[in-house]
């Protein structure tokens, strides 16, 4: 590698990923800029995943291996990961999603033109298991520039400066940044904030993306760089722990922004936490459990004032087989 070349850092969870990784890890091999180091994190495989992780160490040195043991958390496995990094700049991929090769080289070059930001992000393609693209991208499916377009300033070459108090967009719309898209100037930042919560299961991404912006400022790039593959199997299907985890992110992220807040900011945060409360209360319900269902949907009332909780909190005291029988009766 030329020493004026800046060395990325991908970081690179893999858990019985067998099916998809060679794709992955060649998006990074044919990268334009090629001065990285790929980290790929074995976290407990059970199929042939590290021997096709070592059939590619054996012709190119820019690839490090870790075994580690099965936590069902990536949280964990991208910590061991930025735990061995070396690079100036960091960047994750997982091991079903993939790069176009100008990924890297259109984010560095971002970043060096613009010292004031922490980070930089951009658009993805959603592909399904096949590698076939659904429908519009990552962003578009949120109509990202309009419902951002407070914050953003167009630059030129598609990219916008995503300005001082992106964080607030960051929380009260949606994170925007995705685990493949960003990349993090790693000496622009406290480094021991650059870490991801291993108590989440879920949103843990979110959380780290917003403890990074409000240490800095982001820049985006308007176009899509890369594939996030969709799959009947994630882990965010699960409905449940979504609404648990994503309430548990919120509360806490309430509390970490709340006094940077606008006063009418602050009124919607609440309203939102109002809302995840009440879908949490839902799953809760439908699940047989009445008490905490009760709880939250009354929380959620007096958060926001919403009949439909308190309907739901009345429900609650119908003893669990009765549900079940009715909704049979009425096919839900």
């Amino acid at each position: 590698m030329s020493p004026d070349m800046p060395v990325v850092s991908i970081v690179m969870p893999a858990y019985n990923a067998a099916a998809y990784i060679a794709q992955s890890i060649e998006s990074v091999l044919g990268q334009s800029h090629a001065a990285l180091e790929l980290i790929v994190v074995d976290d407990g495989s059970l199929d042939d995943t590290a021997a096709i992780v070592e059939r590619y160490m054996r012709t190119d040195a820019r690839i490090t291996l870790i075994r580690i043991a099965n936590s069902g958390k990536p949280s964990i496995a991208r910590n061991t990961g930025i735990a061995r990094a070396t690079g100036a700049y960091l960047s994750f991929l997982d091991s079903d999603d993939y790069w176009h090769p100008e990924r890297l080289a259109l984010a560095l070059a971002g970043m060096q033109a613009h010292p004031e930001w922490i980070a930089v992000f951009h658009d993805l393609e959603i592909v399904d298991v096949a590698g076939r693209e659904i429908g519009p991208t990552y962003l578009q499916n949120g109509r990202f520039l309009a419902s951002a377009s407070g914050h953003l300033r167009a630059l030129g070459d598609d990219w916008y400066d995503c300005g001082e108090r992106f964080f607030a967009f960051m929380s009260l719309q949606f994170g925007a940044a995705h685990t493949l898209s960003i990349l993090i100037d790693r000496r622009r930042m406290d480094p021991a904030l650059l870490r991801f919560d291993e108590e989440y299961i879920i949103c843990e991404d979110t959380d780290l993306w917003l403890r990074v912006a409000l240490q800095g400022r982001f820049g985006y790039l308007d176009r899509a760089l890369g594939a996030y593959r969709q799959h009947p199997s994630s882990i965010t299907k699960n409905a449940m722990l979504f609404a648990e985890q994503s309430l548990r992110f919120h509360e806490n992220n309430y509390a970490r922004v709340q006094a940077s807040l606008h006063p009418a900011e602050r009124l919607a945060y609440r309203r939102k936490l109002a809302g995840c409360k009440s879908v949490l209360a839902y799953h809760y319900y439908r699940d047989g459990q009445g008490a905490r269902a009760r709880a939250l949907s009354l929380q959620a009332f007096a958060m926001r004032r919403r009949r439909a909780d308190l309907v739901l909190s009345a429900k609650t005291f119908i003893p669990h087989a009765a549900q079940m029988r009715l909704r049979a009766l009425l096919g839900k």
